[in-house]
C-alpha cells in the first residue's frame, strides 16, 4: 500500500486481498483435478498426500517474493527522520492509539465471521443432506463462489476510492444483513432439489457478498495507523479478528443445537451460517462506524494527521 499511488489505492487493495479468494479458487480447482484423476476413494485413502504436496508451489513463490522485497520509501523516510518507535506493538495499547486498535479489532472480528460464512460452511452445506450433491459437484459449485469472492474484493476496493472506505462498508453491512437468510435459503433449497444453476447463483452471491468488504482491508488498516507503527497495527490489527472470530466452529454448532435447530435441518447448518453472516455484518458496520473515514489519508508520518488528499 505504501508503494501505491493514491488514485490506485482502492483497486490495488482489492487485488491484494482478493489474492486469498483467488488462492481458494486455485485450491478448489486443484482438488477437483485430483478427484477427477484419482477418484474420491483413492483421495481419501492415500492421494490426499499428493494434494498436500502441491502447497509447496506457492510456498516457494512466497519465499522468493519475501527475499526480494525492498523497504518502502515511506519506511525509509521514517528511519531517516528518526521516527522509529522502540515498542510499536505496545504503543497500540497506549493512549491515544488504544481506541483505534480496539475499533479495528471489532471491525476485523466481523470480517472473519463474514469470511467463514463462505469458506468454512458453504462446502459443508453443499455436502450434507438434505443436499443431494456428491463431493465433486459440491466442489465445482463452491469454486464459483471463490471466483466471485475475488471479484467482490476487487470491486469494492475500487469503489471505496470513489465512495469512501467507511461509507461503502456501512452500505455493505446493511445490504448483507438483509439478504443473508434469503440467499442461504436459496442455497439449501436449490441443493435439496439438485438445481446446479440455482445453487451456483446462490454461491456466487454469497462469495461476492462475504468477501467484498475484505477488499478494503489492506488500505483501510494502512490508513488507520501511523507509519512508525503501521507494521504492528496492520499485522496485529488484522489478526486480532481471530481472537473472537476464530471460534466460529463452535458458535455455529451451538446455534444449530440450541437456538435454530428447528430452522436448520438436523444435518445442515444453513440458517445458523446465515445468522453468523448477519452478526459479522453488524460487527463490521459498527466497527467502521466507530472509526473515521480514512480516504485521503497520507501514509507518510509527518503529515498523516492532516488527511489531505494528495494531488
Amino acid at each position: 500500500m505504501e508503494w501505491t499511488p493514491f488514485k490506485w489505492r482502492g483497486l490495488i487493495s482489492g487485488i491484494i486481498q482478493g489474492g486469498f479468494s483467488f488462492g481458494a479458487a486455485l485450491a478448489a480447482v486443484v482438488e477437483a483435478a485430483f478427484i477427477g484423476f484419482f477418484g474420491v476413494k483413492a483421495l481419501d485413502a492415500y492421494a490426499w498426500r499428493y494434494l498436500f504436496l502441491t502447497s509447496l508451489v506457492p510456498a516457494v513463490i512466497a519465499l522468493i517474493i519475501r527475499i526480494t522485497m525492498k523497504e518502502t520509501p515511506v519506511f525509509e523516510d521514517v528511519r531517516a527522520n528518526k521516527l522509529i518507535r522502540k515498542s510499536p506493538f505496545l504503543d497500540l495499547f497506549r493512549k491515544p492509539y488504544r481506541r483505534d486498535f480496539f475499533q479495528v479489532m471489532l471491525y476485523m472480528t466481523g470480517l472473519f465471521f463474514s469470511a467463514y460464512a463462505l469458506f468454512a460452511f458453504v462446502p459443508a452445506i453443499l455436502e450434507h443432506s438434505p443436499s443431494i450433491y456428491g463431493l465433486g459437484t459440491a466442489d465445482t459449485i463452491y469454486s464459483y463462489g471463490t471466483y466471485a469472492a475475488f471479484a467482490g474484493a476487487v470491486t469494492i476496493g475500487a469503489l471505496s476510492q470513489i465512495i469512501g472506505r467507511r461509507k461503502i462498508t456501512i452500505i455493505w453491512a446493511i445490504i448483507t444483513a438483509i439478504i443473508s437468510i434469503p440467499i442461504y435459503y436459496l442455497l439449501i433449497y436449490s441443493a435439496t432439489i439438485g438445481s446446479v444453476a440455482l445453487s451456483t447463483l446462490a454461491v456466487i452471491i454469497i462469495g461476492f457478498t462475504t468477501q467484498a468488504p475484505w477488499g478494503i482491508v489492506p488500505i483501510y488498516l494502512s490508513e488507520r495507523f501511523k507509519a512508525s507503527m503501521r507494521a504492528s497495527g496492520v499485522g496485529f490489527g488484522y489478526s486480532s479478528g481471530i481472537f473472537i472470530g476464530g471460534w466460529f466452529s463452535i458458535y455455529v454448532p451451538l446455534m444449530h443445537q440450541y437456538l435454530f435447530k428447528s430452522l436448520d435441518t438436523p444435518t445442515n447448518v444453513w440458517f445458523s451460517t446465515a445468522v453468523l453472516l448477519i452478526l459479522g455484518a453488524l460487527l463490521v458496520g459498527l466497527g467502521v462506524y466507530l472509526g473515521p473515514e480514512t480516504l485521503g489519508t497520507r501514509l507518510t508520518e509527518e503529515v498523516e494527521e492532516s488527511k489531505v488528499i494528495p494531488h
